[in-house]
């Protein structure tokens, strides 16, 4: 539940769960709720804002049914000493964004660039992460 000391958590799951997720809140006659942060409209979860991102993993290894499993991530985020952020390397361009011209000229009427992002992520306090594994996708 979000509070005052800790307004940066936040819900990670992938886009399948989260529709999973709708679902039994409308057979259980709840509504999903939203919030405004930062200028942008999220869903809710008891306050803490979810954020979709389907580079989380989907596992079929961890049940003997084989039935494909999924992490749902909840951390705080921020530069604090009790949260979760992004380190980068001073020397790798601007935040750690390195942006390299592959292809393109004078006579092709398309450029190509290649994106790098050198960057790490550390946790400052182990209370800063919380994973649920094994949800069912």
């Amino acid at each position: 539940e979000a509070n005052s000391e800790m307004d940066s958590k936040v819900i990670i799951m992938r886009s399948n769960t989260f529709k999973n997720y709708v679902q039994l809140l409308r057979t259980t006659g709840a509504q999903l709720s939203y919030a405004i942060k930062a200028g942008r409209r999220y869903a809710v979860h008891n306050g803490v804002p979810i954020l979709i991102s389907d580079y989380i993993p989907v596992d079929s290894a961890r049940t003997k049914s084989r039935q494909q499993t999924t992490t749902i991530w909840c951390c705080t985020l921020g530069y604090e000493d009790n949260r979760l952020f992004g380190v980068y390397p001073d020397n790798k361009g601007n935040n750690g964004l390195q942006i390299d011209k592959v292809s393109g000229g004078v006579d092709v009427d398309s450029t190509v660039h290649r994106v790098r992002w050198y960057v790490a992520v550390a946790l400052a306090q182990s209370r800063g992460l919380a994973a649920i594994r094994g949800v069912a996708v």
